[in-house]
C-alpha cells in the first residue's frame, strides 16, 4: 500500500499549477485572508472520485454568483484536477477542500481592483473505515448565536468567525461539535452539520431558506432517502427542548454522511433505530453516485488544468 504523503509533501492545486503544499503561497494582500472574501466546498471522496460533485458545484456556482465572483475554471475542469489530486497524492478516500477568495486587491473593503480571484483544491487522505462507520458525537450548546437575517451564512463563506467561536466553547466543554441557535434561541445547525430529530415517524430539521441555515449537500440526499422509506419530513421551527424530548437526533454532513447525537450539554438523549438504517441508506447513495459519475463523467487527463 502506497504510503501516504506527508502535510508539506501534498500536491495541491493553485491558480492553474499542481504543485508540493510547501511551495504553495498566497499574497499577503489576499482577500480572503484579510478579510474572509471567499467561499469554500467540502466533498468525500470515495473510490477516487468527488461525490456528489455536480451537487457542490452548483451550490458553489449559486454563491459565486450572489459574491460577485467569478473564476476561470468550469465544473468539469475541477473535476478532472480534483481526481488527479487525489491519485497523485497516493489515496482513493480523501476529503476535498475547495476553496475559492477574490484574489489580492487594494487595501480596504471595497472589491474594486480585485480581479485575479483565488483557487485552492487539496485533498487530506482518509481511511474508509473511519469515515464509514456511524459515529455518535456529543453536542455543546453554543452561548454565541446567529443572525435570524445573516444571509451571508446560507453561503460557504471562509468568514466564519462565529462557528470558530462556538466550536472553541465545544472542545473546551469535550464535545465534537457545538449547536448553534438563533436570536429567537430557536434551532438552526451545527458548525458542521445539519441537525434533524425523530418522533416516531415524523423527521423534524430545521428550515433552510430565508434563515442563516445551510443547505446541506448530504442533507438534500437525506430528505429524499427518508421520504423514500416512509418518513414524514417537516421543517420546523423549535427550541432546544425539542431535542430532549425527541426519539432520536442525528446530524448529516457531505464528510462522514449521518452521525448520530448521543448527548447534549453532558445529558444523554434517546437513540433511535431509524438512524442506523438512515446512515447505511445515505452511504449507499452515496456510493451509487460514485458508480453513475465514473460512468457519465469518464476522466480526460489531458484535458485537466495544472499538467
Amino acid at each position: 500500500m502506497k504510503k501516504q504523503p506527508e502535510s508539506a509533501d501534498r500536491l495541491v492545486f493553485l491558480n492553474g499549477r499542481i504543485l508540493l503544499a510547501r511551495h504553495a503561497t498566497l499574497s499577503v494582500m489576499d482577500r480572503g485572508f484579510l478579510y474572509g472574501d471567499g467561499l469554500f466546498e467540502t466533498l468525500l471522496v470515495l473510490a477516487g472520485e468527488p461525490v456528489l460533485w455536480a451537487a457542490h458545484w452548483q451550490r458553489l456556482a449559486t454563491s459565486l454568483a450572489a459574491f460577485k465572483l467569478a473564476i476561470p475554471y468550469g465544473p468539469m475542469d475541477l473535476l478532472a484536477v480534483a481526481r488527479d489530486l487525489v491519485r497523485e497524492n497516493g489515496c482513493k478516500t480523501a476529503i476535498l477542500r475547495m476553496d475559492v477568495s477574490r484574489g489580492p486587491g487594494p487595501r480596504g473593503y471595497s472589491p474594486k481592483g480585485a480581479t485575479t480571484p483565488t483557487v485552492l483544491l487539496q485533498v487530506f487522505p482518509e481511511t474508509p473505515a473511519r469515515l464509514g462507520r456511524l459515529r455518535a458525537w456529543r453536542l455543546a450548546l453554543a452561548t454565541c448565536r446567529l443572525p435570524v437575517a445573516e444571509w451571508s451564512a446560507r453561503h460557504k463563506s471562509t468568514s466564519r468567525a462565529t462557528y470558530v467561536m462556538a466550536r472553541a466553547e465545544a472542545d473546551a466543554a469535550g464535545a465534537d461539535d457545538a449547536l448553534l441557535t438563533d436570536a429567537r434561541e430557536e434551532l438552526l445547525e451545527c458548525t458542521s452539520a445539519n441537525l434533524f430529530w425523530l418522533w416516531g415517524r415524523r423527521l423534524c430539521t430545521p428550515a433552510v431558506g430565508e434563515g442563516p441555515v445551510l443547505a446541506g449537500i448530504a442533507r438534500s440526499v437525506l430528505l429524499q432517502l427518508a421520504a423514500e422509506r416512509g418518513l414524514a419530513v417537516e421543517e420546523v421551527q423549535a427550541p432546544v427542548a425539542a431535542l430532549r424530548e425527541a426519539e432520536g437526533v442525528f446530524l448529516t454532513l457531505s464528510t462522514r454522511g449521518v452521525v448520530e447525537v448521543s448527548h447534549l450539554d453532558g445529558q444523554p438523549l434517546r437513540r433511535s433505530p431509524w438512524v442506523p438504517l438512515l446512515h447505511a441508506g445515505l452511504w449507499e447513495r452515496f456510493r451509487a453516485e460514485v458508480r453513475r459519475q465514473k460512468r457519465d463523467w469518464p476522466a480526460t487527463p489531458a484535458d485537466r488544468p495544472g499538467r
